[in-house]
């Protein structure tokens, strides 16, 4: 029924209540910590509870770490500052290797690609300076990262290796998944080695802190690459 006809309708209606569900807190035994984290998983509530808190706190931990590759990459593009470009042949290169540019998008995105190279080139400078290499054991890592994270969206806390193993290897089967998380793989450890030639100073905050700064940071980033482009 369409809300104008629900409007019009002054019928009595009958209604027949066939089930009723409660919500009540789960009994703390064994059957519950199964459910949560997966059979004998854990054997008590001590060790139940510090499971949970683990859990809590990987997405926090991995948020952390993408906030510092991020500081990390605004960093070395100003270090690297204003570089020479040929901009026309770039642009036409640009169209000519990828598909999914058009002229227009290009013009608008062009300043936010040519951030993305000197951050590339600045990075890739400093690997190979140091021997760094995302090897096949970091790309896998990554992959595993991603789909433990895939899994929590949907309620599953501590996805089995039967559930991740799957997911890991379509990932890696595919070409653009799998260059995504080459990438993903040297960024992690790129900073992991930055973190040893830097003083890295750590605060601690809540949640709703990181994401007020991180939004902040982000506008203000958008908006730097707004001015650079103009």
């Amino acid at each position: 029924m369409d809300q104008a006809t629900a409007e019009q309708f002054t019928n009595d209606c009958r209604y027949e209540i066939t089930h009723i569900s409660r919500l009540k807190p789960a009994e703390m035994n064994q059957q519950l910590f199964d459910r949560v984290l997966g059979p004998n998983k854990v054997k008590d509530e001590a060790e139940f509870r510090d499971e949970i808190r683990k859990l809590m706190k990987a997405p926090l931990n991995q948020r952390s770490e993408v906030g510092f590759e991020r500081d990390l990459r605004a960093l070395l593009i100003r270090k690297v500052g204003d570089v020479p470009l040929a901009d026309d042949i770039l642009k036409r290169w640009l169209l000519l290797t990828s598909d999914k540019v058009n002229p227009e998008d290009l013009d608008r995105d062009y300043p936010i690609l040519v951030e993305d190279m000197k951050y590339h080139v600045a990075r890739e400078y400093f690997m190979a300076e140091n021997g760094l290499k995302a090897e096949d054991s970091d790309i896998e890592e990554v992959a595993k990262l991603l789909a433990r994270s895939h899994f929590m969206q949907y309620g599953i806390l501590s996805a089995s290796d039967d559930l991740v193993g799957p997911f890991v290897r379509d990932l890696l089967k595919d070409e653009a998944a799998r260059r995504n998380l080459i990438n993903r793989a040297a960024d992690r450890k790129f900073a992991e080695w930055a973190k040893g030639q830097i003083t890295v100073e750590t605060v601690e905050v809540s949640p709703e802190e990181y994401e007020k700064a991180l939004a902040s940071e982000t506008a203000n980033n958008n908006d730097a690459v707004k001015e650079e482009g103009k």
